[in-house]
């Protein structure tokens, strides 16, 4: 059996920080900050967000086993 990785608070830090950054990236997206097409703006920008969003809740769950 493998043995079980306790995650240093530098390793949570860094990905939480990550899950900070791609949110506020789809977020901007979705304002308009970046010329990108009006038509792909909108998908793309819920995508990165969602991503954002779905990564934090992964990492959340992972840390509050530990």
């Amino acid at each position: 059996m493998r043995a079980k990785e306790v995650s240093t608070t530098f390793e949570k830090i860094f990905n939480y920080s990550i899950c900070t950054v791609v949110s506020i990236l789809g977020l901007l997206v979705l304002v308009g900050v970046f010329n990108i097409d009006p038509r792909f703006r909108i998908i793309f920008g819920w995508m990165v967000l969602g991503y954002g969003i779905l990564r934090f809740l992964l990492l959340w769950s992972k840390y509050r086993g530990e």
